[in-house]
C-alpha cells in the first residue's frame, strides 16, 4: 500500500511542480497529466491499494481548495484567482479518478462540487466532450473528444449514485442539468444537439437530463424551438418542419403527442428512476426482458427497431 501511495504521490507532485513552473507557452493539461493517468490506468497491483492512494490525494486537494476558497472567497482559474495551481489540481484529480474508474461516488461528487464552487459551471470539466483539444482553447483536459464523453458518463453516474444536487441560480440541479455558461447555449444537452455531438447528447439524456426544465433562464421556448432558433430556423419553413420531424424521430421520449402504451410506460418508469437518482443504472435491475431494458434506456426508439 505504501509503495503504491508513494508512487502516485510522486507522479502527482512532479506534475504540480511542472505546472507551477509554467513559462507562458501553450500547454495541454491532458499531455501533462497523461503519465499519471497511464500509471493508474495500467496499475496491476491490488485495486484497493490504488483506490486508497487516489482517495487520499483527492481528499487532500479538495480540502486545500476548500480552505483557500473559504478564506479568500474568490473564483478560480481565469477570473483572477491567485490559486490557479490548486484549482488545476482539482481538474487533474478528476481526470485521474475517471481514468482509474475510482469507485467512491461520494468523494467524486465532492470533487465535482469543489470545481463547481469556484467556476459556477462545469465547462472546464465538460467542454472536452464537445470539441477536440485543438478546438478547446484552454479547455484541454482530455486527449480526445471520445475520452471526454466517457468522462462525462463517469461523472454523471457517480453524481447520481451519490444523489448529489448542485445549486444553480438558487435552485438544485443535477450534474447533467448544470449550466455551461456558453453564450446562447446554457444547457449541456441542448448544446450537444447544436454541436451535433449526438453520442454525448445520448449519454446526458440517459442520465436524466431535463430538456424541459422551466428553471433554465435560457429556455424561453421548448427545447426543439430553442435548437431551431440557434440553427437559424426561426421562420415557418420546410427546413423547420423537417427538422422538427427528425428531432422527434430521434427523441420520441420528448414528444408530448406520442401516446402509445410503450412510450407512456417508458416515460413513467424513467420518471420514477430519475426521482430516485437511479438513471440509467437502475434500468438493469428491472425485472423485465433485456429488449425492454434497452427500450427503457433509450437505445431503441420504436418497436420496429427491435428487429434491426
Amino acid at each position: 500500500m505504501k509503495d503504491t501511495a508513494d508512487m502516485i504521490e510522486l507522479y502527482f507532485s512532479f506534475l504540480m511542480y511542472s505546472l507551477n513552473k509554467w513559462d507562458g507557452r501553450k500547454r495541454y493539461l491532458w499531455k501533462d497529466s497523461e503519465p499519471l493517468c497511464k500509471f493508474v490506468e495500467g496499475f496491476t497491483g491490488p485495486q484497493d491499494d490504488l483506490y486508497l492512494a487516489i482517495g487520499k490525494i483527492i481528499r487532500r486537494v479538495v480540502e486545500a481548495h476548500k480552505m483557500l476558497f473559504r478564506f479568500r472567497g474568490v473564483r478560480c482559474m481565469f477570473t483572477g484567482c491567485e490559486f490557479k495551481l490548486v484549482h488545476t489540481a482539482l481538474l487533474v484529480a478528476a481526470r485521474m479518478a475517471f481514468r482509474s474508474w475510482f469507485p467512491d461516488s461520494h468523494l467524486v461528487a465532492r470533487l465535482i462540487e469543489e470545481i463547481y464552487r469556484c467556476d459556477k459551471d462545469l465547462k472546464y470539466l465538460m467542454v472536452g466532450a464537445y470539441h477536440e483539444p485543438k478546438d478547446c482553447f484552454s479547455f484541454d483536459l482530455y486527449e480526445t473528444r471520445e475520452e471526454g464523453v466517457y468522462a462525462v458518463d463517469y461523472f454523471a453516474y457517480h453524481s447520481n449514485r451519490a444523489r448529489k444536487l448542485y445549486i444553480y441560480e438558487g435552485e438544485p440541479r443535477r450534474f447533467v442539468d448544470l449550466s455551461l455558461n456558453i453564450p446562447n447555449w446554457y444547457h449541456p444537452a441542448v448544446y450537444a444537439i447544436q454541436q451535433k455531438v449526438y453520442d454525448l447528447y445520448h449519454v446526458l439524456v440517459q442520465h436524466g437530463a431535463d430538456l424541459c426544465d422551466k428553471r433554465e433562464p435560457a429556455f424561453k421556448y421548448s427545447v426543439e424551438m430553442r435548437v431551431m432558433s440557434g440553427m437559424g430556423l426561426n421562420k415557418y419553413t420546410k427546413d423547420k418542419i423537417d427538422f422538427r420531424r427528425l428531432f422527434f424521430k430521434v427523441n420520441p421520449h420528448l414528444d408530448s403527442k406520442v401516446g402509445s402504451l410503450l412510450t407512456l410506460a417508458r416515460r413513467a418508469i424513467r420518471n420514477q428512476l430519475h426521482a430516485n437518482f437511479q438513471l440509467p443504472g437502475g434500468i438493469e435491475e428491472l425485472p423485465i426482458l433485456h429488449i425492454l431494458q434497452r427500450y427503457t434506456n433509450l437505445e431503441l426508439c420504436y418497436p420496429h427497431d427491435w428487429y434491426v
